[in-house]
């Protein structure tokens, strides 16, 4: 069975978040990031209280995490 790429690259997942910090790829933790997805969830919660109907809030259901 052969490894792949990705596997003879990084041991762990310490490398991995290691390589991705120092190639610039934003992480979770990052405060624009922390912004973004605060906002996004502001912005679907406004869209709820100002839609009705059963649709929209089974398709909010199942897209909740």
């Amino acid at each position: 069975m052969m490894a792949s790429e990705e596997d003879e690259l990084f041991e762990d997942e310490d490398e991995v978040e290691d390589w991705e910090v120092e190639e610039g790829v934003p992480q979770m933790r990052d405060q624009f990031i922390q912004q973004y997805l605060q906002g996004r969830d502001a912005l679907i919660e406004q869209e709820m209280k100002q839609r009705s109907g059963w649709c929209i809030r089974l398709t909010w259901q199942i897209q909740s995490p």
